[in-house]
């Protein structure tokens, strides 16, 4: 009986130490997706920045460059419809090309950024102050939602702004000043 209990014993020790090396492991994995996950996510910051910088200074290569060859950039509250997106880099390329011909100075002020826990999704909360090719002001309130990819690259950009305020500057609806 004696030999049977030392037995028991001795795998009982081994199952534990079997269980807290395991369980050590999954930590450190948890551990190391969180610090991989916390980078992803400084980068993606950093890349949203860098980003606002290149509209800013109107860099359409470098711009575009930060997005996938099926990123979306998506205005669901642009006059022209609730489902109004550029699809695929090109289209988004095209659009930047157009906003650019209109827009002569384009900065961004008051930017709050927030990030999602896994890092995969930045937020900014920005106020626009533009000056229009034909000198008219354009200030406007903005949202933006950027997706990433577990690469870097944004996957799809989604624009909220006052869109009673930018149909009025465009002369799409009158305005009442």
């Amino acid at each position: 009986m004696k030999i049977n209990s030392k037995n028991n014993l001795a795998k009982t020790t081994i199952v534990l130490l079997v269980a807290i090396m395991v369980m050590s492991c999954n930590n450190k994995n948890k551990e190391s997706a969180h610090a991989i996950s916390i980078e992803l996510g400084q980068t993606n910051l950093e890349m949203v920045k860098t980003l606002f910088q290149f509209m800013e200074n109107k860099d359409l290569e470098n711009a575009i460059n930060g997005f996938t060859e099926d990123a979306v950039f998506a205005q669901p509250f642009n006059p022209k419809g609730a489902d109004f997106a550029y699809n695929g880099k090109e289209e988004i390329k095209n659009g930047l090309i157009r906003i650019f011909s209109i827009i002569d100075t384009i900065s961004y002020t008051d930017e709050s950024y927030t990030k999602s826990a896994d890092g995969s999704t930045v937020f900014v909360e920005t106020k626009g102050k533009m000056t229009l090719s034909n000198g008219t002001p354009y200030n406007n309130s903005y949202v933006f939602r950027f997706d990433f990819n577990n690469k870097g690259k944004v996957t799809k950009v989604t624009e909220y702004m006052n869109s009673l305020y930018l149909a009025q500057t465009f002369g799409l609806i009158p305005s009442n000043k």
